[in-house]
């Protein structure tokens, strides 16, 4: 049975039991292609001797204390970088914000001064005016 071969429904969906004959049909299981199984021994046998080092000495580099100590330094140093790095960018969005802050209230006073330039202004005029 071909998944394809499944319709869906008006409302655009398959019922519960055509979903559940299109999962088993999709998930059966194959028998691999004839000789599958020499191809992935011989690549992995292919890997193996064009690898550079072998694995006892693969063994004895994780066993080597100064390449351990370089490994635990250069992930200091990365994790200490990281932190510092966060630490910049939190100081910066608080400057940031700060600066919207100051801004605001410049606006704020620039309108209020306006405004008593205003009312200093019409209070002149008023007074300037014969009665």
């Amino acid at each position: 049975m071909n998944p394809d071969s499944f319709k869906a429904n008006e409302s655009g969906r398959m019922s519960e039991i055509e979903l559940e004959s299109a999962l088993r049909h999709t998930l059966r299981s194959e028998q691999p292609p004839a000789g599958f199984a020499e191809r992935i021994l011989a690549e992995a046998a292919r890997r193996e001797q064009g690898s550079a080092i072998s694995a006892p000495q693969r063994g004895q580099l994780i066993r080597m204390p100064g390449l351990r100590f370089a490994a635990a330094a250069a992930l200091l140093l990365a994790t200490s970088l990281g932190i510092q790095h966060r630490a910049q960018q939190q100081e910066q969005a608080q400057g940031q914000v700060a600066r919207e802050k100051v801004l605001l209230a410049l606006r704020i006073t620039s309108s209020k001064l306006h405004r008593l330039e205003m009312r200093v202004s019409q209070l002149q005029s008023d007074d300037a005016s014969p009665n």
